[in-house]
């Protein structure tokens, strides 16, 4: 689940979790998010008519990388 501007939409995240070792581990994952399903809609071609070149893409590309290191 992921909350944004107090609302929470249950989201699919493709992630890769990669062991090094004892200690190391990495995380790799991705998601696309609709931002009007957070009620952001500033330039949403869905959301308003007209806007012509000024439209913004509702989805949103999220990707992240997380290097943890086990510590004693």
């Amino acid at each position: 689940e992921l909350t944004i501007m107090n609302k929470v939409q249950e989201m699919d995240l493709n992630v890769i979790a990669t062991a090094s070792g004892e200690r190391d581990l990495k995380v790799s994952g991705s998601l696309i998010l609709d931002r009007t399903d957070f009620g952001i809609n500033y330039g949403s071609g869905s959301v308003f008519d007209n806007l012509g070149d000024n439209v913004i893409d509702d989805e949103v590309p999220v990707v992240f990388d997380l290097h943890l290191k086990r510590v004693d």
